[in-house]
């Protein structure tokens, strides 16, 4: 069976036979998911191209957090977080 995917729907549609309803959720390749390959074979994206998809959706997150981190700096609602000997943090 053939597939034709013409739209971003076709591809939500296809992404929803994921147990999470998107690939952005799917476990890595070291487990076994037959739902996870699935929808890559129907998407026509090679088990590399998935690895390198989910190593760019991990670099986008730490991207989007590190601005959100200097945005706060830069606003000054940020106090420092000193180390105490007790191993609690104390804002200083």
């Amino acid at each position: 069976m053939k597939v034709v995917i013409e739209n971003k729907e076709d591809i939500e549609e296809i992404m929803k036979l994921t147990c999470y309803g998107s690939l952005a959720y799917c476990c890595g390749l070291e487990k076994n998911c037959p739902y996870r390959d699935m929808v890559l074979k129907l998407l026509g994206i090679s088990k590399k191209e998935y690895l390198e998809l989910k190593k760019s959706f991990h670099e986008q997150i730490i991207t989007i957090i590190l601005q959100r981190i200097m945005e706060k700096k830069e606003g000054g609602n940020e106090r420092p977080i000193q180390k105490t000997n007790d191993n609690e943090n104390r804002h200083i």
